[in-house]
């Protein structure tokens, strides 16, 4: 390579460096372009080695850069968080709802591709003007120089140009060649020896570098951002940069002083002569139902609204439906991560954040809650109404939780027609299982999993259901799927989100009422997984007030969900907490329900005791004010550490 070919790749690598920052870090950062501009180069080295032209690396890492930054925004148009580590292991999940959602870029966003597409172009149009310039002006100099050297011997103008012509073409045929002067033949009784040229080691060299900034960085650059608020580390650091410290964190130690036996020692610390308030067998209530609710939300709970009417119209005018709010571990997305929490009473707070359990974890029994319900006489039986491999629930659900039934979307039975928007005979994206079925927005009704619901409980056995719904989920707004409704807030997707809560309520007002008129005795948990990833912060704002954190983070109201509980027993249930945590919901079930507490039962309770309300991102230590969990040492009181340790016993010991 000679001097100018390499000064040639070493500008068009800059140019795509800084084209990749361009796309992929928004705060342009110094270490965030450092860090990308040094992944461009270990790239474009890379490629280079199997491909002389300096185009094409250049071309690659610009739409690859390209590529990454659509991709990303798109993710964040439909769940407003940007692609992380977690989304990698449920790519399937993410592919099986794609279809069904409505996404649109702003403005910003197209103006930025537009922008790196011209810079892409541009940068290298001026490159080959910029070598075209120099080789023109290279070349007649040369024929300056020459022509005045054999004028000055007396030839005539054409034999010049004839000794020029000819001069040229050699010159061009070596440089094609690049032949290497340093490769210098010896004797045939001598070994051969090749003496590299500094030319072939700078390359070498400038990758070492590239790729030493790299592990660099990794390893001892500042994270700024934290598990605990994601967006805001990608807008520091860029996407890649991101995607690193989160790998590095998703590693999971074991806890100071961990061994099994350890685990277990500590475990007894927590055992009882049974007077933890929970009642006897022969109190415990026959049929135990818990719902955990798609997306839904009750803003009304957590600040002031503007809607023309009340979406939850009935939930709200039911004096015998008591409730509260839960500090959910998610926002927008990773429905089975409270789901997690609740059914096995661990908290996500002691697991990285680039995991979720069902898909990294959970490959063996994993002691849970309905472990309990089955030693205390239960039929258990689960219900979700979309795919089984959706978060791997098909395998959780029968190999690591052992429920007796498991029921999803693919086996759920014919139902008798009733209203609703039944799509089987237009393609539906968002999983179509065939014709018989109460479709709304796409998904299986809420309607129709409570029909399943009261199907099952009227078999008379005594029976723990709990029944993961779907029709809330996200993609709102679009025509497809669009059903008439009310007109809440003048947003065609807050409409529609708003619609889906309103049937929800309407739904969930149907199946109370048809308990009712049976003869059995329930308890109902009902909960809202996570809020909505909906758009439109002057929505936000009339919810919130105020209320907004520094640094751009997710203000703590954006995890409130409610949880209600209904009963048509004698038992009092005005004494539930105003806020919790999907890790202490179910131990609050199951001591409403009457099924005897263990003591994994009484560590979270004692947990609970110190932080009654323990979130990822937030907690509180009085059950009313909250801090964030980032800004506090949780373990830095015993029974914190007992419980993580249990934890890490629970799943991997």
């Amino acid at each position: 390579m000679s001097e100018k070919a390499f000064a040639r790749q070493f500008v068009m690598f800059l140019m795509c460096g800084l084209i990749f920052s361009f796309l992929l870090v928004p705060s342009f950062s110094y270490g965030g372009v450092i860090f990308h501009v040094c992944v461009a180069g270990v790239v474009y080295y890379l490629i280079s080695i199997f491909c002389k032209n300096s185009y094409i690396p250049y071309f690659i890492i610009c739409g690859l850069g390209l590529l990454l930054y659509i991709a990303n925004e798109y993710v964040y148009a439909a769940r407003l968080s940007y692609i992380r580590i977690a989304d990698f292991f449920c790519i399937g999940d993410a592919l099986r709802v794609s279809g069904g959602y409505k996404v649109s870029f702003s403005s910003g966003v197209i103006i930025h591709i537009v922008l790196a597409v011209v810079f892409s172009i541009g940068g290298a149009v001026l490159v080959r003007l910029v070598w075209i310039f120099t080789e023109k002006k290279r070349n007649a100099n040369t024929r300056i120089g020459k022509s005045n050297s054999v004028q000055a011997f007396g030839q005539s103008d054409p034999e010049i140009d004839e000794i020029i012509e000819k001069f040229d073409e050699i010159q061009n045929d070596a440089e094609s060649e690049e032949i290497d002067s340093a490769d210098n033949k010896q004797s045939a009784g001598e070994k051969m020896i090749r003496i590299p040229h500094a030319r072939r080691l700078v390359p070498l060299i400038f990758f070492v570098l590239c790729l030493a900034g790299i592990v660099g960085m990794g390893i001892f650059g500042n994270q700024g951002g934290s598990k605990f608020d994601m967006d805001t580390e990608y807008k520091q650091n860029g996407l890649l940069l991101t995607w690193l410290y989160q790998f590095k964190r998703s590693t999971l130690d074991k806890p100071e002083g961990y061994s099994h036996e350890n685990a277990e020692q500590t475990l007894a610390k927590y055992s009882s002569d049974g007077a933890d308030g929970s009642a006897d067998s022969d109190e415990q209530i026959p049929q135990l139902i818990v719902i955990m609710n798609e997306s839904f939300t009750d803003y009304s709970r957590i600040g002031k609204v503007s809607w023309t009417q009340d979406p939850l119209d009935d939930i709200h005018t039911n004096t015998e439906i008591k409730s509260g709010l839960m500090l959910s571990s998610v926002y927008g997305g990773y429905t089975a991560n409270p789901e997690f929490e609740f059914l096995t009473g661990m908290s996500l707070s002691f697991l990285p954040e680039a995991k979720v359990p069902y898909l990294s974890y959970l490959k063996n029994v994993v002691e849970n809650y309905v472990d309990a319900c089955k030693a205390n006489g239960y039929y258990t039986y689960a219900l979700h109404p979309y795919y089984g491999l959706e978060f791997n629930r098909l395998t959780v659900y029968n190999n690591c939780f052992g429920f007796d039934k498991s029921v999803f979307g693919e086996n759920m039975g014919e139902t008798l027609e009733r209203p609703g928007n039944d799509v089987s005979d237009v393609e539906n994206d968002r999983g179509d299982f065939g014709p018989g079925h109460d479709y709304y927005r796409g998904f299986i009704s809420d309607r129709e999993c409570y029909d399943t619901l009261l199907s099952e409980l009227d078999s008379g056995k005594k029976e723990f259901v709990f029944n993961v719904t779907v029709h809330n989920h996200g993609g709102y707004g679009v025509d497809k799927y669009h059903e008439d409704g009310i007109e809440y807030t003048g947003d065609k997707e807050w409409d529609d989100f708003l619609n889906g809560v309103a049937r929800s309520d309407d739904d969930f007002s149907y199946f109370i009422s048809e308990l009712k008129k049976r003869d059995g005795k329930y308890l109902v948990l009902f909960f809202g997984d996570h809020q909505p990833a909906l758009p439109g912060i002057r929505y936000k704002v009339s919810i919130y007030g105020d209320y907004l954190m520094e640094g751009g983070e997710k203000p703590l109201y954006d995890y409130f969900v409610p949880y209600y509980i209904w009963t048509n027993t004698d038992i009092d249930t005005s004494d539930i907490p105003e806020y919790t945590s999907a890790n202490y919901l179910s131990i609050l079930f199951k001591k409403l329900a009457g099924i005897p507490y263990d003591n994994w039962d009484r560590l979270i309770e004692a947990a609970e005791q110190v932080y009654p309300v323990l979130a990822p991102q937030y907690v509180s230590r009085d059950g009313e004010n909250f801090i964030r969990t980032k800004d506090v040492d949780i373990r830095s009181d015993q029974v914190m550490k007992d419980y993580e340790m249990v934890q890490y016993d629970r799943l991997f010991g």
